[in-house]
């Protein structure tokens, strides 16, 4: 399809995806950046009326960085079993027009119903960012007008804590994030061997009531477990 062949451009297709003997209308397009250029692509799959499962968007996602297909999961059963806030993560086979695909991940997006699910309160501030050298490129995630102004809120934080100087740093955090939360987030991503400057962003919360920050893990395909992806993974 025209979607396949121009991996750079965003085309939405319309389809179906039939589960357990059921079908479902749904618009579909490819996800990811430089995964694009795999030979195995990823897709957004939006539910245009009924959806089977908890949420109306899910990725499906090849994992081409990863053959081992497990850093993902992996990564993603261990922060819920540390009862860190992670996307709900599962295996699935994939047929597209009757051909076999493979092996994918059903991965839950972090987006507004997320807060629902983990725990998190719906008025919650919920912000993706790009790293904080970065501050003046953020986006958001979820509602994207809120009546706090979202965007604002995170650059002044970030804007903060980069003047921070080293001896303040950890009264800073304890002042201004939900430091119990913060400490199991990175302590969970020493065990998974991940850092989060790979990925070049972060998702932040704003909890309404305490007004303090905490991070959510996203993306666990990059260097989880020091498993070294192979070489040829895009130009396979």
């Amino acid at each position: 399809s025209r979607m396949t062949r121009s991996v750079n451009e965003e085309i939405h297709v319309r389809g179906e995806l039939q589960l357990a003997a059921k079908t479902f209308p749904v618009e579909l397009r490819l996800r990811g950046a430089s995964t694009r250029h795999a030979v195995k692509k990823s897709y957004r799959l939006r539910f245009l009326e009924e959806t089977p499962l908890s949420r109306q968007v899910t990725y499906l996602k090849a994992e081409p960085m990863d053959h081992t297909m497990q850093q993902e999961k992996l990564s993603c059963d261990l922060f819920e079993a540390a009862g860190l806030p992670v996307s709900n993560c599962r295996y699935i086979n994939l047929f597209v027009n009757g051909s076999y695909e493979g092996v994918y991940l059903d991965m839950e997006p972090v987006r507004s119903p997320f807060k629902n699910k983990a725990g998190l309160k719906p008025e919650g501030t919920l912000i993706r960012a790009q790293t904080f050298q970065h501050a003046n490129q953020t986006g958001t995630l979820g509602n994207l007008r809120g009546d706090i102004g979202q965007l604002e809120e995170l650059e002044e934080f970030i804007e903060r804590l980069n003047r921070v100087g080293r001896g303040e740093f950890e009264a800073f955090a304890r002042s201004e994030t939900d430091w119990p939360k913060v400490r199991d987030y990175l302590a969970m991503q020493v065990i998974c061997h991940r850092s989060e400057i790979e990925a070049d962003d972060y998702l932040f919360y704003r909890d309404p009531s305490s007004r303090k920050w905490s991070l959510i893990p996203r993306d666990h395909n990059n260097g989880n477990f020091a498993v070294v992806p192979y070489g040829n993974r895009l130009a396979e």
